[in-house]
């Protein structure tokens, strides 16, 4: 064998393979099958056309577009889109709506295909935060766990509400940046890169300017702080800064949206004794409740064997996850704070 061609021999690449195991390939993998069964699972709502309260809104973009911005300006120091019968503040939804109708004028299918791409990205970031959440304890599948978050909240049947009404974007609007928020706060304290940090800050005010249910937040980054970060290089005093930051620019977000609505809690109640008992009556009522745990509308009949089938479903995985706790000495710390976390989300939905 010659020289060169003893060169060629020893420098000869190997041919690329795609290993399926590593956690990288399945995310991408993962994200694709998210993506595409968003897609097709809410394709027919493109044809929908506009409902209800999207033509309030479409209504005051159209005449923005066209050198009315009185009532489009509104909504950057007052009630959103004017409303006398709730009080809420959520500027950057409304930005959203003059942003399509810059781009699709009045069709709708624009509106739709936009909601279609938020949901799709809170469906990739909830994987995101999921696999962030397995990693942090050894996660011997992967992205498997992931994976399965993505398609589970693809498919979830309470959803099609927010997806499905182009204005029903509030909601989506402010679960992208929440779950990015949460995802960038675990990246920073993984990573220990400040521009993580400001980056879950960034989100956390673009979420709370969507909805209100971004309220939540800083509990959330608390009860991670809490019960996942096992950092024994950081400070105590450093981790109290990094989660008080959120507490602040909570408080400093509440502050400047109850100056510009004359209210601190809003929504459809006041804060009187009969708003803050009606509050707690729609959370304790019985089909609010079940709702939880059967995600169906209640004006749709369902079969008489679903809820017992699905009781038994609950029963097997909390037989598994007892199991895994006492056999395998699994720690209960990332259930304590999924299940705190999981309280912590559904409070706000009943008023604020």
């Amino acid at each position: 064998m010659s020289q060169l061609e003893q060169q060629k021999t020893e420098f000869e690449l190997e041919k690329a393979t795609l290993d399926l195991r590593t956690s990288k390939v399945q995310m991408i993998v993962g994200a694709v099958l998210a993506i595409v069964t968003c897609f097709i699972v809410y394709a027919p709502t493109l044809h929908v056309g506009f409902l209800l309260d999207d033509f309030l809104h479409l209504d005051y973009v159209a005449r923005a577009v066209h050198g009315d911005w009185g009532d489009f300006v509104h909504n950057f120091y007052g009630n959103w889109a004017g409303s006398d019968i709730m009080r809420c503040y959520r500027p950057l939804s409304s930005t959203s709506f003059f942003i399509d109708y810059l781009i699709w004028g009045a069709n709708a299918f624009g509106f739709h295909l936009t909601n279609i791409i938020l949901f799709a990205f809170c469906t990739l970031f909830v994987g995101l935060t999921t696999l962030e959440l397995t990693g942090a304890y050894g996660n011997r599948l992967g992205a498997v766990a992931a994976l399965w978050a993505c398609l589970l909240f693809a498919v979830y049947p309470l959803h099609p509400e927010a997806t499905a009404w182009a204005i029903g974007r509030v909601d989506l609007l402010c679960g992208v940046f929440y779950f990015a928020s949460l995802f960038f706060y675990t990246r920073f304290r993984l990573l220990h890169e400040k521009p993580y940090f400001w980056l879950s800050l960034s989100c956390f005010v673009l979420s709370f300017a969507s909805k209100e249910m971004a309220v939540t937040l800083p509990v959330a980054i608390a009860l991670y702080e809490l019960l996942i970060v096992r950092s024994k290089t950081t400070r105590t005093l450093n981790r109290v800064m990094f989660v008080g930051t959120y507490f602040v620019l909570l408080a400093t977000l509440s502050i400047i949206r109850t100056l510009l609505l004359s209210t601190v809690i809003g929504g459809y109640e006041t804060l009187g004794a009969d708003g803050l008992m009606s509050i707690v009556g729609v959370f304790l009522d019985k089909a609010t409740l079940l709702k939880l745990f059967v995600p169906v509308n209640e004006e749709v009949a369902i079969s008489s064997s679903i809820l017992p089938t699905l009781y038994i479903c609950y029963a097997l995985i909390a037989l598994l996850l007892l199991s895994r706790l006492i056999v395998w000495s699994v720690s209960i710390r990332p259930f304590l704070f999924l299940l705190a976390w999981a309280v912590v989300l559904i409070l706000p939905t009943f008023q604020v």
